[in-house]
């Protein structure tokens, strides 16, 4: 049986202590700091040469290079300046002449040839003779109006719907002029009793006029069916009642006076 080698204690590998571990690494990253520091600032820069390139400039001084309008805008010194902008001034010299008067001739002695001479070549013609007529008589047509022999009432509007119950008599009414017709406006209620009469236009007598409203306040026209229950009452009925007076002269009441 073999014996277990021994190992010698002067060939096991050394450790460094901590402290100085710490330090080494220290030192290192302290040179690479450095380093970075030193390789890493702005590099100066460099100065590039150009070559050669052509320049232009002008012969002398040109005055109108400083106008900045000069390009922009349409200019007298422009390229085309001279073509449309400089126009060439045109001197209008109008002649001034006049001539004498040059009076027509007049021949006195040649006056109305023209017409003698046309009466000579050209005769009058014959005119056959005339059969003589009768013109017809043409009389106008008149429209023929019925004459009022005797006062009337005529009802207009909604109302002439309605039978008229009452008899009214208007009679006839004495003026110096013929009378027109007398207009009075009524309200009719359901039973047919006349409201609030107006008078919408005379005749051209007051006292006709009067007649008319006290007629059509006492005019009576028939009665609208009843409503149903519940139905409201029907409103009033507007119309007209037209009065045509007959006209009779105003007597006399004075004889005429003898003479002395």
């Amino acid at each position: 049986m073999k014996e277990p080698a021994v190992i010698s204690p002067d060939l096991e590998p050394r450790r460094w202590p901590v402290a100085k571990l710490l330090v080494m690494i220290a030192l290192v990253m302290a040179v690479q700091a450095g380093l970075i520091w030193r390789l890493g600032g702005p590099l100066p820069p460099v100065r590039r040469t150009t070559a050669p390139a052509p320049r232009f400039s002008l012969a002398g001084p040109v005055a109108f290079l400083d106008d900045p309008t000069l390009f922009a805008l349409p200019h007298r010194e422009g390229f085309a300046g001279s073509a449309w902008l400089k126009l060439p001034k045109m001197e209008f010299n109008p002649a001034n002449w006049s001539e004498s008067n040059r009076w027509l001739v007049l021949p006195v002695e040649q006056l109305g040839a023209l017409f003698q001479n046309f009466v000579r070549t050209n005769p009058a013609p014959r005119f056959s003779t005339v059969a003589p007529f009768q013109p017809d008589l043409v009389e106008p047509e008149l429209p023929v109006e019925p004459l009022v022999t005797a006062s009337r009432i005529r009802v207009e509007g909604d109302l002439a719907r309605r039978r008229l119950l009452s008899r009214l008599d208007p009679g006839p009414q004495a003026a110096v002029d013929l009378l027109t017709n007398s207009v009075v406006q009524v309200l009719v209620d359901a039973q047919g009793n006349t409201l609030s009469p107006v008078l919408l236009s005379g005749c051209g007598s007051p006292t006709a006029d009067q007649r008319a409203l006290a007629l059509a306040k006492s005019a009576r026209f028939s009665p609208l069916p009843a409503p149903g229950s519940g139905e409201p009452e029907p409103p009033p009925t507007i119309g007209r009642l037209v009065f045509e007076w007959q006209t009779l002269p105003l007597a006399t009441t004075n004889s005429p006076s003898a003479a002395p």
